[in-house]
């Protein structure tokens, strides 16, 4: 893995394969790597969120991502390596259509000058 901006937030080994989580201008992002350090690829999330835990173990093809956003209350997730899908496995009956929003980020400058995300 190279060095980049974005702070590690989770990693662990599953499937014989790194599972890191980076905080990307307060949002999480998970990517996998090999073994030696080789970019797999990033897996999707449901939309711009927080991820709460990561579990798998490393000889096992399941990995399940807590995951909560603004539109999406915190639930379960289920990615499989074997055909590289995430699916909702526990997720709360929600009374309206997250579909119908959408979750935005901007960026701000603050007096110092420093960027400033915000959703």
């Amino acid at each position: 893995m190279s060095q980049q901006e974005d702070v590690i937030a989770f990693a662990l080994m599953v499937n014989q394969q790194f599972v890191v989580a980076y905080m990307h201008n307060a949002y999480h992002r998970i990517m996998l790597y090999t073994p030696d350090g080789t970019f797999v690829r990033e897996i999707p999330l449901p939309t711009l969120g927080s991820i709460i835990e990561v579990a798998g173990k490393p000889d096992q093809t399941e990995l399940f991502i807590s995951f909560t956003s603004f539109l999406y209350p915190p639930g379960v997730y289920r990615y499989d390596f074997s055909n590289a899908t995430l699916s909702p496995l526990y997720t709360a009956q929600l009374t309206f259509d997250a579909n119908t929003y959408e979750t935005k980020q901007a960026f701000y400058a603050s007096k110092d000058g420093t960027r400033v995300p915000m959703s």
